[in-house]
This record gives structure tokens, sequence and C-alpha cells, in this order.
């Protein structure tokens, strides 16, 4: 490979040339039988050596381009969101650590959303709870800061890494999302519903939104229902997808 061709297979070049594309996998309200809203996944060219998350987030950090993804994954998501006239609410992962970097570029989001006139409301910040948070204390700081532009913040994969609890507890945040660990199988596993039920009375007390991901069959979504879980994600109820679906399909009761 030439260096001119390592040099627009980087990272850094499709980040400059802006293409990275989002797709939306659906999060449905079962008990209303409508979308709540879509999580934005972000995707390199189809056939790239980057195309999937995995690599693309790893020679970020290889590379010191964290912050820089993760900015040029909002901005792709966002344009895309008013692009297709989306409605509902729009979910986009956050390295929480990202923003603790004294690098990453305060505003940014809420300059976005103003200029495409997406009100902040409708945006919400999902900090991932697979990641070591190097500083409680100014994540605190910085969600706020989002806080106080309006927008919305969820903590996913609970239950998944390093934060826990701790990191709910902190954060306090409007939408909790269950990590497909304790989904995988619940309606055949009594000790997976007895977590996910101690999740449930907590998430009450705390007036907080809880939504189930990675769901797969049919028998895992009637268990969350029947125990009061009604925002879902998952394959059984749509794949991510570039042009995302306006309507789902009825869900079982």
């Amino acid at each position: 490979m030439t260096v001119l061709a390592c040099i627009n297979d980087s990272l850094a070049s499709l980040i400059a040339q802006r293409r990275l594309q989002p797709v939306f996998q659906p999060i449905v309200d079962t008990h209303r039988g409508h979308l709540l809203g879509h999580e934005a996944l972000i995707r390199g060219p189809a056939g790239h050596r980057l195309e999937f998350p995995a690599a693309l987030f790893d020679e970020a950090r290889q590379t010191g381009l964290l912050s820089e993804l993760d900015l040029a994954c909002r901005e792709a998501a966002m344009q895309a969101y008013c692009r297709l006239q989306m409605q509902g609410l729009l979910f986009i992962n956050v390295n929480p650590n990202v923003l603790l970097d004294k690098q990453h570029p305060r505003g940014c989001t809420r300059r976005m959303a103003q200029t495409l006139g997406i009100p902040a409301s409708r945006i919400v910040i999902e900090l991932s709870e697979q990641y070591p948070i190097l500083n409680p204390d100014d994540l605190q700081q910085a969600v706020q800061r989002y806080r106080e532009a309006g927008f919305q913040i969820a903590i996913d994969d609970l239950g998944s890494g390093y934060a826990g609890l701790k990191l709910w507890y902190e954060v306090q945040p409007d939408f909790v999302k269950i990590d497909r660990y304790f989904i995988d199988g619940i309606d055949q596993d009594p000790v997976k519903q007895a977590f996910v039920r101690s999740i449930i009375h907590l998430a009450r007390d705390m007036r907080c939104g809880i939504i189930a991901e990675g769901i797969e069959t049919g028998g895992e979504l009637s268990r969350l229902q029947g125990m009061g879980i009604h925002h879902c994600q998952g394959y059984y109820l749509g794949r991510p997808q570039a042009i995302p679906r306006s309507e789902t399909a009825p869900c079982p009761k």
C-alpha cells in the first residue's frame, strides 16, 4: 500500500472527509405501541477495515483521536436525524472520559443542535458503564452542563462494567439501559429476573426510566413486559438501519 493510500485509509481521513455514517436502532414503547426514539450507532465505509465500531474506536484509542471521533459521531447522527426528519428521541453514545479530556471542546453538541434546529430535549447523551471513570467529580460537572443545556442523560450497559450503581447515583440519569447480559434468556432464568426486579425498584425510587436492550426473542420481551418494562430495544424489535422506520410493528402485550 502506498503512503497516499495509507493516509486515505486512516481514521483521520475518514473523519476529515465525513465518511462516517450513522445507523439507527429503534427503541420501542411496547405498552403504547410506538417509537420512543432511536439509538445512533456509527459505521465506516462498507468493506473498509474500519467499517465497524470496535475497529473504529480501537484505532481512535491508538491514535489519540477519541475526542475527534466522538464529535464526528455526534455530528453525523444529528445531521442524519435532521435530514431524515426523524421523530422521537435521539440517543447518542459518549465515552464518559472524553468529556473529561481538557482538549475536548465544550458546547459543540449544543451548537450543533441549535444550528440544525433540533430541540436539546430530544437528544439523550448515553454514558457507557464499560469504561473506568477516571474522575467522577469532573464527570458530574460535565453532565450538569449538558443538563443545563437541556439534554437528557442515560447510562448505557448498566451492569456490564466498572461503575455500576455508583455511576447511577452520581449522574442521576433520566434513563438506564440494562445490559444485554441480564436480558439474554431472562424468561428462563429466575436469578436474572431477581436482578432486573431490583433495578426496577431502584429506578422507581429515583424516578428514572428503564430501557431493556439486546432483546432477541419473543420470550424475553414477554417476560420483561410482565415485569413492567416497556421501553425495549434489540434485534427482535428492529436492527440498526441507515434509513430508520417511522413506525413499528405491534408488539405482544
